[in-house]
């Protein structure tokens, strides 16, 4: 007859859940969303009410905007984003971006 296990060897639900939050927020994600969280502080909130950040892999900041007018003016403040992003998470902060008009 098999043995049944005994309750202390399951994990709960929440603690599961907890630990996969823990390891998504330490890993590589985590770049993407704090930089989607800031993004309308870094770009202001008109350009954010027309762009979003999709993601950050191999030091490139992908972002997607919803015009060739925005992608243009993105273009020109790169300088800026960068510097800022960098002031505001100076740990390997991306170094250039791409950016997709939808």
């Amino acid at each position: 007859m098999k043995k049944k296990p005994s309750q202390s060897s399951f994990s709960s639900v929440q603690d599961i859940i907890l630990n996969k939050i823990d390891q998504f927020s330490k890993g590589k994600f985590s770049k993407s969303i704090n930089l989607q969280k800031a993004w309308p502080r870094i770009v202001g909130d008109t350009i954010a009410n027309h762009s979003k950040v999709l993601f950050v892999k191999d030091e490139k900041l992908y972002v997607q905007v919803s015009h060739s007018a925005w992608h243009s003016e993105l273009k020109l403040m790169q300088g800026m984003i960068l510097d800022k992003i960098k002031e505001m998470y100076p740990d390997n902060p991306p170094t250039e971006i791409k950016i997709k008009t939808d």
